[in-house]
């Protein structure tokens, strides 16, 4: 596909636009005002930048030059809404589910690193993925959204009544916690494997294969590990 295909598909994601763009224009292009983004891409690219191209243009940008997507609930929700390949919106709140909190953390992570090491996701952020994983009966927080806060106290009833009425239960339980976390993690490793394969399918100047075929094999392991 040509870069101005890529750019127009609904199903590229942003980490993908953001490369094509930065090959294009220098990481300069993130501090453009949304005005100039447009016209610009439509005198290189020969296309109409579309709304769902924008959001993801606007999501990336918003991940590299603020700490929003930490601090702000709303920003955070339309961030992961945007590179699930959902929809942003000027709505206040626009909810985001588990699949695409925990997508959105991992993209945010490829493309930042630990995006929450120099501004640590605020209360609001965490109390609301921490009520995600309570709606899906999931109370151990997963590694990647440790960041999360589920009221620890009637965890640990939950916990205690469990043991008490029956251990079968309580062995029940804690199984189901693990193979809820085992699904979404599962999940997660599709669409970054789908990604990275996108990545390099890109017509970049500068693109390193190395890199991306060293992920592509270690997903490989990893998904065939979870598959037996």
């Amino acid at each position: 596909m040509t870069a101005a295909e890529l750019l127009q598909d609904e199903n590229t994601f942003t980490t993908c636009i953001l490369a094509l763009l930065i090959d294009k224009y220098e990481v300069e292009f993130l501090t453009w005002d949304p005005i100039t983004v447009n016209l610009q891409i439509a005198e290189d690219f020969g296309i109409e930048p579309d709304e769902a191209l924008l959001d993801k243009i606007n999501a990336g940008s918003c991940l590299f030059t603020s700490n929003l997507f930490q601090i702000s609930l709303p920003v955070f929700l339309n961030v992961c809404n945007v590179l699930n390949l959902g929809v942003a919106t000027s709505e206040m709140f626009l909810p985001a589910d588990l699949d695409d909190v925990y997508w959105g953390i991992t993209e945010s992570k490829l493309l930042l690193g630990d995006v929450d090491e120099e501004t640590p996701f605020s209360h609001d952020v965490g109390r609301y993925v921490g009520l995600l994983l309570s709606q899906e009966g999931v109370y151990e927080v997963p590694p990647l959204l440790s960041f999360a806060e589920i009221d620890e106290k009637q965890m640990g009833n939950m916990a205690d009544n469990l043991t008490e009425q029956d251990p079968v239960m309580y062995k029940a339980f804690w199984t189901r916690q693990q193979d809820s976390k085992d699904q979404f993690e599962e999940v997660n490793q599709q669409k970054l494997h789908t990604l990275l394969l996108q990545l390099r399918e890109l017509p970049l100047k500068q693109l390193n294969m190395d890199w991306i075929n060293k992920n592509l094999a270690k997903l490989d392991v990893r998904m065939r590990t979870t598959a037996t």
